[in-house]
């Protein structure tokens, strides 16, 4: 299965572990597509090009934009710059905070949403609200509802 649309190729894997960009522009959208977030972040940090190998920075700014030509064939890759252009530490600590209110007050179905740290202020549903959100927001949204549904599996795994 390996090599086929959607699942990673060996091959691909080999350029980029190789740091062989040029190579790279030969390859399909589609067996690129699995690797999209490590090629979005090479190509929006110079360091990581540089850190595959020893090149001058003439080499390493041709290298970017060989990346940029090839994952701007991608659609999906302004959607993953985006997911790596967030706040993970701000992220990560606001879960935390969910958790620790998830534990105090139990995973009520109906609990309103101002109870919660990642899913302040919904005007509609859950998935109505996901719909329409940013990036951003459906990732809060999606912990959010992740959280919860973990502590009630939790919460009714004790009492067993």
């Amino acid at each position: 299965m390996a090599g086929r649309d959607g699942w990673p190729s060996p091959d691909v894997f080999q350029l980029l572990q190789a740091g062989d960009v040029e190579k790279l522009w030969g390859c399909r959208p589609g067996k690129l597509r699995p690797f999209l977030p490590y090629l979005v972040r090479m190509a929006l940090s110079p360091s990581s090009l540089l850190l595959s190998h020893s090149q001058t920075t003439e080499t390493c700014a041709r290298d970017r934009k060989l990346v940029l030509s090839v994952i701007a064939a991608i659609p999906e890759a302004n959607s993953v710059h985006s997911y790596l252009q967030m706040d993970f530490p701000e992220l990560r600590s606001d879960a935390v905070k969910e958790r620790q209110l998830l534990r105090k007050l139990g995973p009520a179905e109906e609990r309103p949403a101002a109870q919660s740290v990642l899913a302040t202020s919904m005007q509609f549903g859950m998935a109505i609200e996901f719909e329409r959100s940013d990036h951003v927001r459906r990732m809060r949204l999606f912990l959010s509802e992740m959280l919860r549904v973990m502590s009630k599996v939790w919460t009714q795994c004790s009492f067993s």
